[in-house]
């Protein structure tokens, strides 16, 4: 019966199905039903699923080929610029306009392949900061696009669409590079045939008319400012607990599994973060769907994750509990994802881009901070330390999510207009 209620609001939201039209037809632009992304919301997904195919199989066999030393150097290179730029991207964005920022990113990030193949430290070094700054461009004007193109009715669906694609693009290009290697060829010339696909991304995104829209220009004592929206240091918890639990997963919870069940297993795991994201598209349909699809869906993605923290806490030396736990927090962290869309539905136009800088900062600052801990301490610490983190963020948001997102709304509205 359930099923059936959803199945009914779903085909409400994508399709007109009045008896003037003669069927069910999809909903237009100009159908306030519509809640499928736009035009320029798919090419954007898309474009990111090219690119990140390179970005991707190229950065997981970054330690291989380079060495664990010089990779480790590089990454925090590329870390600290990324951190950095974060603050200063929404300075950029607004003065350089969203596409040819997302356009600047694209083209540094395509150089990398190229880069990593060469093996010049030197060379890493000095492409490292341009990369971090690439990092925080692409994403944060890829969020600033959405966010001007979408509405109440497809915010979920747009975000979802592009972590989807992101995702997808993702885990092939770590399958497929893999599969090179089996074959026969080497990482350098995987590394020099990818750039060719990250073209075809590149070439998709010029394709996107952005109508000129304006934006108001954003000054980093604005980015300094918003720092005081005591609403937003509460919703920044949420990024920050999604790439903390991305870090455990990555390396407390593989390490498990390869000393519970053996090395083979984590092949299995390896493109499973982004496979994962898979379900965005999903949960944005049902966020979109739902009468208070954001508060259910944030609510039961953090009781997710805290049931699977507490499967890794309880039972450790299950495979299949583990296995399970893995599950229950992957599903938790793609339902968690739908917080990216609360900053266009709470955040006026004029605030959007700076709150958008600081949510992206915060994820950064979640894996760099999970990370860390991941290196630092054993397997049941770090899931106790986890556990800490989700309920820590669980307790701050409590209050919003028992008033309500369009209680929060009014508030921020009123503090900035």
């Amino acid at each position: 019966m359930q099923t059936s209620v959803l199945f009914g609001q779903v085909q409400t939201l994508l399709f007109d199905c009045s008896e003037q039209n003669g069927g069910c037809v999809m909903n237009t632009d100009s159908n306030p039903k519509r809640a499928l992304p736009s035009r320029i919301v798919l090419t954007l997904s898309l474009g990111f699923f090219f690119i990140f195919f390179g970005v991707h199989s190229v950065e997981r066999y970054a330690a291989t080929y380079l060495g664990q030393e010089l990779a480790a150097t590089i990454f925090m290179l590329v870390f600290g610029s990324l951190l950095l730029s974060d603050f200063a991207s929404p300075v950029v964005i607004s003065g350089l306009g969203q596409k040819k920022t997302l356009m600047l990113g694209a083209v540094i990030y395509a150089v990398l392949p190229l880069v990593v193949a060469t093996k010049s430290a030197w060379l890493l070094y000095a492409y490292s900061l341009p990369m971090g700054f690439a990092t925080a461009i692409t994403w944060n004007s890829a969020f600033a696009l959405i966010n001007t193109h979408t509405t109440e009715t497809n915010e979920g669906s747009s975000f979802g669409l592009l972590y989807m694609l992101y995702g997808l693009g993702s885990a092939l290009g770590l399958v497929v590079m893999g599969l090179s290697l089996k074959i026969g060829f080497s990482l350098k010339e995987g590394f020099l045939a990818v750039p060719l696909l990250m073209v075809i991304g590149i070439v998709l995104l010029a394709t996107i008319r952005d109508n000129n829209r304006d934006v108001d220009r954003v000054y980093l004592r604005d980015v300094a400012g918003i720092l005081k929206d005591t609403d937003l240091l509460r919703l920044i918890t949420v990024p920050f607990t999604v790439f903390f639990l991305y870090a455990t997963l990555t390396i407390a919870v593989t390490l498990h599994i390869e000393e519970l069940g053996g090395s083979y297993l984590v092949g299995f795991i390896s493109a499973w973060p982004f496979l994962l994201l898979a379900f965005s598209m999903v949960f944005g349909l049902l966020h979109d769907a739902a009468r208070d699809g954001k508060r259910v869906l944030i609510s039961c993605g953090y009781l997710l994750g805290i049931g699977g923290l507490f499967l890794l806490i309880a039972v450790p030396g299950s495979i299949v509990a583990v296995g399970f736990a893995v599950l229950l927090i992957s599903i938790s962290s793609a339902m968690l994802m739908v917080a990216w869309s609360l900053l266009p539905a709470l955040w006026p136009q004029s605030r959007l881009l700076a709150a958008t800088a600081i949510f992206t900062c915060t994820d950064d600052l979640g894996g760099f901070a999970g990370f860390a801990v991941n290196s630092a301490l054993s397997f049941s610490s770090v899931y106790i330390a986890s556990t800490v983190v989700i309920l820590g963020s669980a307790a701050l948001i409590l209050k919003i999510l028992r008033n309500g997102f369009n209680t929060l709304k009014e508030r921020i509205h009123q503090r900035y207009l």
